[in-house]
């Protein structure tokens, strides 16, 4: 399989966080439309921080599978790297026994360069995809206290609930 079908897994997980990151943009003016009075507020918060936990667990799931299929990948490579070797091999037994070879003999020694050039960038990305997904959560508390305060007024209780929804989120990270 080519660098392109891992390409696509890249695209579509890019494609998914950046749809989460529209959403989380627009989370100051979605809490100050759906919270008009005090205790009204805290469920539909907690819903759309939990919308937002669960957004982010499917996103963890598909790199999960993306790391497993990348591993896959890097299996077939070392396979077709021996198998390069075999070819490397014969084409020395070849280039040997038979000096009017060398067309095929520089055609086997391009598979195996093409073989370790396919290995290395195939490594490249799966260390690119081992990288953990780090998420700001004192940015984010910060972000869900500031679009709450200015409804209530009350600075103790925003902070509380957005070092509660903080925590949903931080929980649902690490499971």
């Amino acid at each position: 399989m080519s660098n392109g079908g891992m390409m696509g897994v890249e695209h579509d997980l890019g494609q998914r966080l950046r749809a989460l990151a529209e959403r989380w943009k627009d989370l100051r003016s979605i809490a100050a439309a759906t919270f008009p009075s005090p205790p009204a507020r805290v469920a539909p918060f907690i819903e759309a921080v939990q919308e937002a936990a669960d957004a982010i667990e499917r996103l963890q799931r598909d790199l999960d599978a993306a790391r497993r299929m990348a591993a896959r990948f890097e299996a077939s490579f070392i396979a077709a790297d021996e198998s390069g070797r075999r070819y490397a091999r014969r084409a020395d037994a070849a280039e040997r026994q038979r000096d009017g070879m060398t067309s095929e003999i520089e055609d086997l020694q391009r598979r195996v360069q093409i073989g370790h050039e396919e290995r290395a960038a195939f490594r490249r990305e799966i260390d690119r995809l081992r990288r953990p997904v780090a998420i700001d959560v004192e940015g984010l508390a910060l972000a869900i206290h500031g679009a709450y305060e200015h409804e209530c007024g009350d600075g103790a209780q925003c902070r509380a609930i957005a070092r509660a929804a903080a925590g949903v989120i931080c929980a649902k990270v690490k499971e």
